[in-house]
Formats: structure tokens, C-alpha cells, sequence
């Protein structure tokens, strides 16, 4: 109810809502094994927010799987880092696993994701969560927590770059807010 009520989206830049998400999850015909994914593999090339918040945030990360598991009762969960990461063993908690995939574009979509991960095709027109394997990004599942701890405020971390030097920084960003104050604000 409280994701709902806070329409949040998945944090991978989709849009769709989270709770729409987990209610096929629920809704699944596939009674076992459920599966939860937690993608913190960077979607994109030249993306480090995902490694940034397994680094720096991973305690709430970690209370969100938390609250997965809690509510969802999934057989197992599986986080997925890419593969050279040195972080990402402090997550491994409670029975959660942690998979290293290899740094190849586009592996942070949820269907290449699933082949790597489990080592299952699923067809690009089939939506995963209604096979009982809910992909969800590290930073909703960050988030999830937030709302929680009713610290959620609309807002995401994401890679900002100054493409004249090719440095790239981790930004948080609320909604509305403008992207070029931003960057000056990150690199003047």
C-alpha cells in the first residue's frame, strides 16, 4: 500500500509502477520457485549510480531486500553486480545471493539479465514477473526502504558527466529539478 500510495516507478527509467510490478509477481500461476532479481548491473555504459549506492547505501539496500523477502515470502533472491565490482558482499545477507555478471551492454535488461542470472530464456514478449521472477533495480529496492522509514521524497540518484574531461559523478536529483544547475552545481 505504501509504494502504491507513493506511485513509485522502477528506477531504471521505465516508468512502470512498481506495485503493478509486484502484484503480477503475486499473481503468478508459477507457485514455485519465485525468484526476485535485484539489478544493480548499470543498464547503460558510462553509468556508475547503481555501484555508487551498493558502495554507500547498502545498508538500506539491504533492509529493503528485507522487506521483499518479508511480504513476497520469494524462494530466493539474487543480487546481481557486475563482474570485476569489489563491492557488493555486504548484501550477500540472510540467505540473499550475490551473482557477478560480465560487463557487457545490454546485460541490465531484465530479459538478457534472467539468461545470465538463471540461466532461463524467457521471450522478449513475456513479461518475467508473470513468471514468478520479479527484476527489481537496486535503487527501487533502495527506495522501497525509504518509503518504509517514510524518508522517500520523489527523487533518484544518477550519473551526471562533463564530457569535456570525461568525469562522471553520482547526483541525487528530486523531480523538477533542473538538470543544468545541476551539473554546474557537480562541476561548475
Amino acid at each position: 500500500e505504501c509504494i502504491k500510495e507513493n506511485k513509485l516507478t522502477g528506477m531504471s527509467g521505465n516508468g512502470i509502477l512498481v506495485e503493478q510490478k509486484i502484484q503480477s509477481f503475486l499473481a503468478s500461476k508459477k507457485t514455485s520457485p519465485k525468484i526476485i532479481i535485484v539489478n544493480g548491473v548499470e543498464c547503460e555504459p558510462g553509468l556508475l549510480h547503481d555501484e555508487w549506492l551498493i558502495r554507500h547505501k547498502d545498508d538500506q539496500i539491504v533492509k529493503g531486500i528485507e522487506l521483499l523477502k518479508e511480504v513476497l515470502h520469494p524462494s530466493r533472491v539474487i543480487v546481481a553486480i557486475r563482474g570485476k565490482s569489489v563491492v557488493g558482499e555486504r548484501i550477500a545477507r540472510n540467505g540473499t545471493e550475490l551473482c557477478r555478471v560480465p560487463l557487457r551492454y545490454p546485460m541490465g535488461e531484465e530479459h538478457f539479465l534472467i539468461k545470465q542470472v538463471l540461466g532461463v530464456e524467457i521471450e522478449k514478449a513475456v513479461i518475467p514477473s508473470e513468471q514468478g521472477i520479479l527484476v527489481m533495480n537496486i535503487q527501487t529496492v533502495y527506495q522501497i526502504n525509504r518509503i518504509a522509514y517514510e524518508t522517500y521524497d520523489g527523487g533518484r540518484f544518477i550519473t551526471l558527466a562533463d564530457l569535456r574531461n570525461g568525469e562522471a559523478r553520482v547526483a541525487y536529483v528530486r523531480k523538477g529539478e533542473n538538470i543544468y544547475r545541476k551539473l554546474v552545481e557537480c562541476f561548475g
